[in-house]
């Protein structure tokens, strides 16, 4: 019988490890844009955009494999699984930094704009060493020690953020500082998680076996994790290239704003899916589909009430976090959070199709709107500056919704006959 109290307990704990990761990426944001200024801001914007491209990978090459994969595992072998899994994020994040220090040399050598040169080798260690992290909490998810998680998390963005504020008073803080304190916080994580890897067991049989076993789940994830970042940060990362990194400041600022909502997002990745399953299991998929569009009603008002909000509010809430000198950018917030509902079209098709495990219309939609901006997206934002950023914005995700509803509409049409 479930243990309704239990389950309550665990799913609480995850959102609330979610709230502080997301709440502290969004106070980071504020501080760091505030102590050292647009520019500034946009270099570490531009970054972070390559580190999301490696956590993308990580994600689909290490992390999902491992979720789903670790469940199966028999309990007498889940620690060799363990193991090797630890040894794959080991080589792929000593690869990384590799890779991240060859291509940012070359980078700086051909680009004037972004003077990154002297935070090239910290920024690649901080990667790594935050990989690693990423990597270890996601263990402890799937061990079920969720208390360990929230803890974890917590410690590291609290030593990062004490750490950021300490420097800044005594006007010592620069991007360099900041990489370091990066490495530092979530080393600290990697330490006070050392009993969790001392529990691990290695053989190089299972390390080369459950490779296999998890590059037959991160092929295909990874193909379509990577247009889906393309589909999206490419348009972001070619506008700071083009316009420079005041420019690039400037939208990731107001994108942070809009982009609260993807907690909301979050919520339901949680809870829907799940639902939607349960309905599919034992109603059929009539009920399932009658459900989705049901809720689509109340995810629409809520998405219409935020937007409206922030869309009356751009410039008092810009000024607020920001300072009065963004107030200039106050029309990005409102681009931004015109585009959420069009971004928001896409998930309940999606749960939908993923349910009755008919995924290839999301992956074509990826694979549409990834291919038009690596393609398109440095051609039109050189043409049209700031306008053609602001058209690719739109641009992908109205392909993406357009292609998934689609589908999913086929399939609602095919089982409504």
């Amino acid at each position: 019988m479930l243990n309704l109290s239990s389950y309550t307990k665990s799913y609480s704990l995850v959102f609330f490890d979610q709230v502080i990761v997301s709440a502290c990426n969004f106070i980071l944001t504020i501080i760091i844009l505030r102590f050292l200024g647009i520019e500034i801001f946009g270099l570490f914007s531009f970054f972070w955009l390559i580190y999301s491209f490696s956590l993308t990978l990580q994600i689909s090459f290490l992390i999902s494999p491992l979720m789903t994969n670790a469940s199966k595992i028999n309990k007498s072998k889940i620690n060799y699984y363990y193991g090797s899994s630890f040894i794959h994020q080991l080589i792929f994040s000593l690869t990384t930094f590799v890779a991240l220090l060859l291509f940012l040399n070359i980078f700086s050598n051909f680009n004037n704009s972004y003077s990154i040169k002297s935070n090239i080798l910290i920024f690649s260690t901080a990667v790594a060493i935050i990989q690693i992290q990423q990597f270890i909490r996601r263990i402890l998810l799937s061990k079920g020690k969720l208390l360990n998680v929230t803890i974890n998390d917590f410690l590291c963005y609290f030593i990062l953020i004490a750490l950021i504020f300490y420097f800044n008073f005594f006007n010592e803080l620069t991007l360099h500082k900041i990489f370091i304190f990066y490495s530092i916080s979530f080393g600290f994580g990697i330490l006070i998680a050392l009993p969790i890897i001392q529990s691990f067991n290695y053989k190089l049989i299972n390390i080369l076996d459950d490779f296999k076993q998890n590059f037959v789940i991160s092929k295909w994830l990874a193909l379509s994790s990577l247009f889906s970042w393309f589909s999206g940060s490419f348009w972001v990362l070619n506008v700071g290239l083009v316009l420079g990194p005041v420019v690039l400041g400037a939208i990731r600022a107001s994108q942070s704003i809009v982009m609260i909502i993807n907690l909301f997002f979050q919520v339901l990745e949680n809870i829907i899916p799940k639902e939607t399953s349960k309905i599919y299991i034992e109603k059929g998929k009539k009920e399932m589909l009658r459900y989705l569009f049901n809720f689509n009603k109340i995810f629409f008002l809520l998405i219409f009430l935020f937007i409206t909000f922030i869309i009356i509010f751009s410039k008092q809430i810009l000024t607020i976090l920001y300072g009065i000198d963004l107030i200039q950018y106050n029309y990005l917030v409102i681009y931004f959070a015109i585009s959420i509902p069009i971004i928001a079209l896409r998930y309940l098709p999606e749960y939908g199709m993923r349910t009755m495990g008919n995924t290839a219309p999301i992956f074509i939609a990826y694979l549409f709107s990834g291919s038009i901006a690596i393609i398109f997206s440095k051609i039109i934002i050189e043409n049209y500056q700031l306008q053609g950023f602001i058209f690719g914005m739109y641009l992908s995700p109205i392909l993406i919704a357009c292609v998934t509803n689609l589908g999913f509409l086929k399939i609602y049409k095919k089982y409504n006959k």
